[in-house]
């Protein structure tokens, strides 16, 4: 008898794991697809054109160059939050990297100063693991943002 449940034991274990994996999956699988229409759904109601646009971890950041308009859509916690904010009234663009006590980097945090705003709008940026990879290609796409950004809020249509 002990035998058995000595036998069972690992077996239920690799069960129980395996069955936390899928369902944690299913449930990430879920949150991208609500992300997915809450972008749809966002993007045309109001007829956008959007010219780049990225999934995030939570959050859908995408540009559009004709309005000179960035869209954030953040589902991060509970709170689910939409920004589109016209970049002629962003008056600044920083990039802020807050890295844990080991050294790794915990997230990338493009802060947006807006003109009407008494707060910056912060757009975090996070590695979905430790790798030095990647943590590399998030800060590479947090870089690029902010360089769109920048861009796109000196354009100055001549006379």
């Amino acid at each position: 008898m002990n035998i058995i449940l000595v036998l069972l034991f690992p077996f239920g274990y690799f069960v129980f794991w395996f069955v936390r994996m899928l369902l944690l999956r299913k449930r990430e699988r879920e949150r991208k697809q609500e992300l997915a229409r809450a972008y749809n759904r966002f993007v045309l109601r109001e007829r956008m054109i959007i010219d780049h646009s990225e999934v995030i971890g939570n959050i859908v950041i995408a540009l559009n160059r004709s309005w000179k308009e960035l869209v954030v859509i953040d589902h991060h916690g509970k709170e689910k939050k939409t920004h589109r904010i016209r970049l002629s009234t962003v008056t600044d663009c920083l990039l802020k990297e807050n890295r844990s006590y080991r050294g790794s980097l915990d997230y990338i945090g493009l802060q947006l100063f807006i003109r009407s705003e008494t707060k910056p709008l912060m757009v975090y940026f996070r590695p979905s693991d430790d790798s030095l990879l990647e943590e590399q290609a998030v800060l590479k796409t947090a870089r690029r943002w902010k360089n769109l950004v920048d861009v796109h809020r000196y354009v100055r249509k001549s006379v």
